[in-house]
């Protein structure tokens, strides 16, 4: 139901959205069913194609050992030839070092994100005389800059560059994978059936997946041993987490979510499983104690699997008071969920204002 609503000068817009389900029980339900059937052609997708080559990745492509998950490339069958991409890496790379130096602080910020990653174990400095195990590829990379209170600046991978018109890149020879993805209507419905509404999200959710070892020279980047020294060398680094700016990664992350509380025991896990978005948790309990309970087995049966569930927002004080003391609580005055607005003191839903938040890097 749209349309448009009268307001006076000093009022905020406003919309409302209703979703109805009607059953085809008669001429006119049937009619309706039909005509929003061709309405979501193009926007809702079909799922029976999805199933078969879900579970042929998770059989073959995933694996636990500990706590931690290992997920291979989905290479497409019929990929062509993966160039290395040396020398365009080089160049590319040779640009950003330039142009970040030109303000000092950026320089050292974008370096010690990738020496915090280096002591995290999500890259690793690629020894001298180290043997590609497979293919051998490198990947250009620049910073954005964001609006964020948690990542302000952001190393993004260039899976997309070519080393020529003729050339494949890395993404060209990677499949997608199918969209594993909750209805967003669904989800806001039951995060505003009952009482109180919990959001949170797996902290840096992608870097939480291990990538299998006989994929990983296709991740390589260069960076210099001394980013302030214009003569300084380069190191070669490769990652051993799942990078974010590959055409696989968010299937990659979906299908080792859906793995990980398919295999788990508590009936939490179906609950996250059903609200659930890329990294984001949105849900709602009738009860404090049910959110306390929420809160506590979801962080575990999440910690099982490397996940760490962060900025934890809530209207439920308890919640909020719990999550304060493990330092995972955000006390943002307005919280993102599925693009729109939620203020949980007021617990009210609204839309965000159109702003330009993230800004590119120019690399020309």
């Amino acid at each position: 139901m749209c349309g448009p609503v009268h307001t006076t000068a000093n009022q905020v817009h406003s919309g409302v959205s209703l979703s109805v389900i009607a059953q085809p029980d008669n001429f006119v339900t049937q009619t309706l069913e039909q005509f929003w059937a061709l309405e979501t052609i193009g926007i809702e997708h079909e799922t029976s194609d999805h199933i078969p080559f879900l579970d042929n990745y998770l059989a073959h492509s995933v694996k636990k050992i500990g706590k931690l998950y290992y997920a291979k490339l989905p290479w497409k069958d019929d990929h062509g030839e993966l160039p290395t991409n040396y020398d365009i890496a080089h160049k590319r790379t040779s640009a950003t070092v330039r142009r970040l130096a030109k303000v000092p602080d950026l320089l050292q910020r974008y370096s010690d994100i990738i020496d915090d990653q280096l002591t995290r174990g999500i890259i690793e400095k690629v020894p001298p005389d180290s043997t590609p195990s497979t293919k051998l590829h490198y990947i250009p990379h620049q910073p954005i800059f964001r609006d964020s209170k948690t990542t302000p600046i952001r190393i993004v991978f260039d899976c997309s560059c070519r080393s020529n018109s003729g050339s494949n890149s890395l993404n060209d020879c990677l499949e997608s994978g199918p969209p594993l993805l909750n209805d967003i209507t669904a989800m806001l419905m039951r995060f505003r059936l009952h009482r109180f509404g919990l959001v949170t999200d797996i902290e840096k959710a992608f870097l939480a997946i291990c990538l299998d070892i006989d994929d990983r020279d296709v991740t390589r980047f260069l960076w210099p041993i001394d980013p302030f020294e214009p003569s300084s060398p380069f190191q070669e680094y490769r990652f051993l987490r799942v990078l974010f700016g590959a055409t696989s990664s968010p299937f990659m992350l979906s299908s080792t979510v859906i793995q990980h509380l398919r295999n788990s025991t508590s009936p939490v896990a179906s609950k996250i499983l059903r609200d659930i978005y890329v990294d984001n948790i949105i849900t709602s309990c009738k009860t404090e104690s049910e959110c306390v309970e929420f809160y506590k087995e979801s962080r575990s049966v999440m910690s099982d699997g490397n996940f760490n569930l962060r900025g934890w927002s809530s209207n439920c004080a308890t919640v909020t008071d719990v999550a304060s003391v493990d330092n995972v609580y955000d006390n943002s005055h307005d919280v993102n969920v599925l693009g729109l607005r939620w203020c949980p003191d007021t617990d009210y839903l609204s839309f965000a204002p159109k702003t330009n938040q993230t800004a590119q890097f120019d690399t020309r």
